[in-house]
């Protein structure tokens, strides 16, 4: 051992040893621990001397020397988290009723909450599953809003935009998609038209076919999985199998996975966009010639990593003119052509752009759902302090017992918050049973399907857990502040116990709730208003009896057939009236620009029509005259909207004219009806006599004939179309599905709005039981003083009538400021007359006095006995 080795033993052992042992033992095992130290370094070396000093000091870690073990603060933690538990659970068991209906309000708040965020993670993952989805974005027009550009733009991107990684093609129509199967018809739901560089941008994964060649011709088509199994049996059975669609022959070269719910995206079947015939369609631009044509497509890009979307969109702007030769609208020389990006993770909520066909989400829904959960959690929270403080009586005998005892502030605090986390905890493990019992009426509600699941997944669970400690001290703090500030002298004295600032703060919550539920009933009342409203509108034309029969892509032998069965249908007694067009009411598919003097660039919508449409639709003719045969491809009738526009006067010699030689004559003008939504108010229509395109045909029933009417027809398809398969609509109905996203609305609306009053009701009934015991002793001097009952009962209730009146103040230009909003949404509205602010203020009054009603009769009956015995 060298001469200057230390010979005191080793300090974090010593200063252990010294933060654990007991004074009265301290210096005694400090001082024989020293003294061994020194006999083992004169026998062994430094290093084993210290592991023996550090052994020997472990071994005296013995309960019996161990410092402060009761009196530990810091050892006492589980102790005291234990009394905490069992004086929760007591408290609950004690009061039964309270506890009861704190843990069902917050369970079903809590429910709709849970039900709430799985919609709303739903709805925010579209697209997002896609592998290179923060690179993908879909070139938009900003001066017409229009997706639509010729698919020649896609090589011009790629060849002169080095930001540009790749381009693909894509239509998506959401059309009924007639397929032939060895001669038998079957009906797809959605076709979707893309080029091989589709599967490179977006991640599809396949079950049969090759993601790189997924097309091995012009002809070749994939199947999604569902698709599939529906047609062929199984995935493997498809490949190889030849369908019919679009008069040419199909082959199956390829099945991939049915595309995600949560995907923008959801053929059925996938065709080849290198085709022409599934382009879906072209445009003529000009007076003819391939340079006139223009195949709409929508291009989707994928920007590379070190680019970025708004200076490779500035770049397409600066070189505008590599993309002008391929205009889709070149009669439109007065705008100047702005390019622009979509975001894919942007577009599902945000894509107002014109010919999309992609599912649309309504980012409104998702708000509005969000706001009345929050507002549904709050009043949850109100309900528990109203309840709670509904106990003060009780409550304050017991905390100032407490204090007197030694118990602080910090006890009787934490003391609430406990209790208040342990309801919590209960309520949300009742609502999530409320959650995974009314999925299905969650799922049709919110229309999509929700994973209860979700919540035990990350970071979903970690979320969820944090959510609930939130939720608890929020809770609890209101009321663990007020309890913990009572002094002890004034309660066991009899002194009033109220503590400054607490009425007001209970009386803005009231005021809150009332205010609330005021708000939803008026909600209410206005959407389900409107939704009736535009449902019973007069959309213009006679839509009873009329019926739709959509027919697509026939062969000139189909054609034959079809007018011996449009002559079948026209002398049968079971219909009134035919007509055959392309575009109806309800549905728009062509569209023209025009060159009259005078009038703004815009394209016109336009229905090619028959002689018979007019009679057909019970239109009426307010200038001119109708059409008649002899006339095809000359004249035109036009609606008094396009009258209004073009700045007509007269008829004379009007033509409406769109870049063709000669145009059409205008001979006619027809009442202004609703041939798209009443959403959007009447624009200009041009009704232009063709000779019959199979599109559409349109049949008025005869009355009280309607289900053998049907019957002839079906009879009569089968015997001269059956191969074509049949598909019908009445316009009624059809008119009336436009208006699903609001009945939706309404439903969900009606549905929080119930939860919101039920809620409310809870808390006033604790105010309620509040009310009547803090002023019991007032309630029985009154008696005795030979008060009735009917003089006590609106004595109690005279605060109800003042926090209503206000909150019915509140409410008002609230309510009316949210549904004015709404409403914007409809170029046809309902008023927003005074009977609805009546009956919202008069409901939650009506509410309010019911729910407190029986906890005031109680007090009032009560013998003033038992409340001035302790006087």
């Amino acid at each position: 051992m060298s001469k200057d080795s230390p010979v005191t033993p080793p300090k974090w052992p010593l200063r252990f040893l010294r933060f654990f042992v007991k004074k009265e033992y301290l210096e005694e095992i400090e001082g024989d621990m020293e003294e061994e130290f020194l006999l083992n370094l004169e026998k062994y070396s430094r290093k084993k001397s210290k592991r023996i000093y550090v052994w020997e000091m472990l071994k005296l870690f013995q309960p019996i020397i161990i410092k402060n073990l009761e009196g530990s603060y810091r050892l006492n933690q589980y102790g005291m988290i234990k009394n905490y538990l069992k004086t929760s659970f007591r408290s609950l068991k004690t009061n039964k009723t309270n506890s009861l209906i704190n843990i069902f309000g917050f369970g079903f708040a809590i429910s709709i909450c849970l039900a709430i965020a799985l919609f709303v993670i739903k709805e925010s993952s579209y697209d997002k599953y896609h592998e290179n989805a923060e690179q993908i974005g879909r070139l938009i027009n900003l001066s017409n809003n229009s997706s639509e550009f010729d698919y020649r733009v896609k090589d011009l991107l790629l060849e002169n935009f080095p930001g540009t990684e790749n381009v693909c093609m894509v239509n998506q129509e959401q059309s009924f998609v007639p397929v032939t199967i060895d001669k038998i018809p079957i009906d797809l739901n959605i076709k979707m038209s893309v080029d091989a560089a589709f599967f490179k941008m977006f991640t599809v994964p396949f079950i049969i076919g090759d993601p790189n060649n997924p097309f091995t011709d012009k002809n070749s088509v994939l199947l999604t999985q569902n698709s599939a199994n529906r047609l062929f049996g199984n995935p493997s059975q498809a490949i190889g199998k030849t369908m019919r669609l679009k008069r040419q022959n199909i082959t199956v070269t390829g099945v991939v996975e049915d595309f995600p719910e949560n995907s923008s995206f959801s053929p059925d079947v996938i065709l080849n966009a290198e085709n022409e015939r599934f382009k879906s369609g072209y445009r003529r631009v000009g007076s003819g010639g391939l340079d006139s044509e223009r195949w709409p497509m929508k291009l989707y890009i994928q920007w590379n990593k070190n680019a970025t979307p708004d200076v490779l969109a500035d770049k397409i702007n600066e070189n505008q003119r590599l993309l002008a030769p391929y205009d889709l609208n070149p009669l439109d020389t007065t705008k100047t052509h702005r390019i622009g990006f979509l975001r894919l993770k942007d577009m599902y909520f945000n894509d107002s752009t014109t010919g999309s066909n992609t599912k649309k989400g309504n980012i409104e829904l998702l708000r509005l759902s969000m706001a009345v959960g929050l507002i549904i959690l709050i009043l949850a929270i109100i309900n528990y302090i109203n309840l709670i403080l509904a106990q003060q009586i009780n409550r304050n005998k017991a905390n100032g017992i407490k204090k007197t005892l030694g118990a602080g502030s910090q006890v009787i605090f934490f003391q609430f918050i406990v209790e208040s986390l342990v309801i919590v905890m209960l309520a949300f493990t009742l609502g999530f049973f409320l959650l995974w019992a009314m999925v299905p009426i969650y799922n049709t509600l919110f229309q999509t399907t929700i994973d209860p699941g979700l919540f035990f997944q990350f970071p979903y669970i970690f979320i969820t857990s944090v959510s609930v400690l939130a939720i608890g001290f929020l809770s609890g703090a209101g009321p663990a502040i007020v309890f913990s500030k009572i002094q002890p002298i004034k309660i066991l004295s009899g002194a009033s116990s109220d503590i400054k600032g607490k009425s007001l703060l209970r009386n803005t919550l009231t005021v809150f709730q009332f205010t609330t539920s005021m708000i939803l009933i008026f909600c209410v009342l206005v959407v389900q208003q409107q939704v009736s409203f535009v449902k019973h509108k007069n959309p213009g034309f006679a839509e009873e009896l009329l019926v739709r029969f959509q027919v697509s892509n026939l062969q000139k032998i189909d054609t034959i057939k079809m007018n011996s069965l449009l002559n079948e249908l026209n002398n049968s007694p079971h219909i009134k009236g035919l007509s055959v067009s392309q575009g109806v009411p309800g549905y728009i598919g062509n569209w023209m620009s025009h060159d009259i003097p005078g009038a703004d660039k815009m394209s016109i919508a336009c229905i090619l029509a028959d002689t018979s449409f007019i009679k057909t639709f019970g239109l009426d003719i307010v200038k001119g005259r109708n059409m008649i045969p002899g006339e095809f491809g000359k004249v035109c009738l036009i609606n008094e909207a396009a009258y209004m526009y073009f700045g007509f006067t007269d008829l004379g010699e009007k033509i409406f004219k769109y870049g063709q030689a000669g145009g059409y004559r205008v001979i006619g003008v027809v009442n202004d009806f609703n041939f798209s939504s009443f959403h959007n108010k009447i624009e200009p229509l041009c009704v232009i006599l063709t000779p019959p395109s199979f599109a559409s045909i349109n049949l008025r029933l005869a009355e009280n004939d309607i289900g053998r009417g049907l019957e002839f027809i079906e009879e009569k398809w089968a015997e001269f179309l059956p191969y074509s398969p049949i598909k019908y609509q009445f316009y009624d109905d059809w008119f009336d599905a436009q208006f699903q996203k609001e009945e939706r609305f309404a439903k969900m609306i009606g549905l929080f709005a119930v939860l919101a009053i039920v809620i409310s009701c809870i808390g006033i009934l604790g105010l309620s039981i509040f009310i009547a015991e803090s002023r019991s002793k007032e309630i029985a001097i009154r008696k005795v003083m030979g008060a009735t009952i009917i003089q006590i009962m609106t004595f109690l209730k005279r605060d109800f009538v003042k926090w209503t009146l206000l909150a019915f103040l509140i409410a008002c230009p609230i309510g009316y400021y949210v549904m004015s909003l709404w409403l914007e949404n409809f170029a046809f509205k309902t008023d927003l007359s005074w009977w609805f602010f009546a009956i919202s203020g008069l409901s939650a009054f009506g509410i309010a006095f019911a729910t407190s009603t029986w906890h005031s009769l109680k007090a009032a009956l009560a013998n003033p006995v038992d409340s001035l015995r302790d006087e």
